[in-house]
């Protein structure tokens, strides 16, 4: 591992006031010398360690690897999301057409990923469904195949809930739930994203079928929440919230979606307030 990462971690590690001994705690085979030895140019240290360094230092992965400018960033993902929040359908609708042709001439599946996240976010906002049945056929095959959900099969999931039939959302949904093990294994990176899949397919269903929804919400509440998610505590609320609301229509259960958005803003999760204040929405308009 490139040692420059250590100084890295070093400077997190001391800005928080983390010893060496911390640091290292429940990491077999790493000793606090060995630590200090890699913060300082000294040694290496394997790589499958430096997740279970970061979650005792509260440090995402992602985070961390951009920090250390290690970790692509998606520019077609970012502009995504930036028109959806905007809600700037046009955009979204130009960005979604421009990558269904990406992807007849590069046809790999990190462009065919990539044609499930623009068509998903354009469906949510217009309802109208551009992804082909040719290509929902090979995502369903990616996801349904899969024994090992590695962070692509998980962020593919998550952004094509909206894309899926109910029966199958659901039967995607427990097959990763049945995975969920493993994944917490893989570090918390993917452990969060697994969380937030879930959820969206839990959204998804509230739409499509509430009875699934419900089915699949007692699923993944058995399930602890990281201790440094903040978001899905949120998001989870919020579902409960909703699909409260759509089964029973009480007013009382989108008052408490949105003391949740009131919430968000307060400590300044503007882009979070704004996600849910349009799954509130949403739901309105369709109840």
């Amino acid at each position: 591992m490139n040692n420059s990462i250590g100084k890295t971690f070093k400077k997190l590690r001391v800005s928080q006031n983390i010893t060496l001994k911390a640091a290292v705690h429940n990491i077999e085979q790493l000793s606090p010398s060995r630590l200090s030895h890699w913060e300082n140019d000294e040694s290496n240290i394997p790589l499958n360690k430096l997740d279970q360094l970061l979650e005792n230092i509260h440090v995402l992965p992602n985070e961390f690897a951009h920090l250390v400018g290690q970790r692509y960033v998606n520019h077609l993902s970012l502009q995504v999301q930036d028109a959806f929040i905007a809600n700037n359908i046009e955009e979204l609708h130009m960005l979604a057409l421009n990558q269904l042709k990406k992807y007849n001439h590069i046809q790999d599946n990190t462009e065919l990923f990539l044609c499930a996240l623009t068509c998903n976010f354009y469906y949510q906002k217009t309802k109208i469904d551009i992804f082909p049945m040719s290509l929902k056929e090979k995502i369903t095959k990616v996801l349904t195949s899969t024994s090992l959900w590695n962070y692509y099969h998980i962020t593919t999931f998550g952004n094509v809930t909206h894309l899926l039939p109910d029966e199958l959302l659901y039967k995607i949904a427990v097959k990763l739930i049945n995975s969920f093990p493993h994944i917490k294994d893989c570090g918390m990176e993917n452990h969060i994203f697994a969380f937030i899949a879930l959820l969206n397919a839990n959204v998804a269903l509230i739409f499509k079928n509430p009875n699934l929804a419900k089915k699949l919400l007692h699923k993944i509440c058995q399930f602890e929440i990281h201790q440094f998610d903040y978001y899905s505590s949120l998001y989870l609320s919020i579902v409960k919230n909703l699909l409260n609301y759509q089964q029973t229509k009480n007013p009382k259960f989108i008052k408490l979606a949105q003391n949740i958005v009131h919430f968000c803003k307060s400590i300044n999760k503007k882009d979070a307030a704004l996600e849910f204040e349009d799954l509130i929405s949403q739901i309105q308009q369709i109840s």
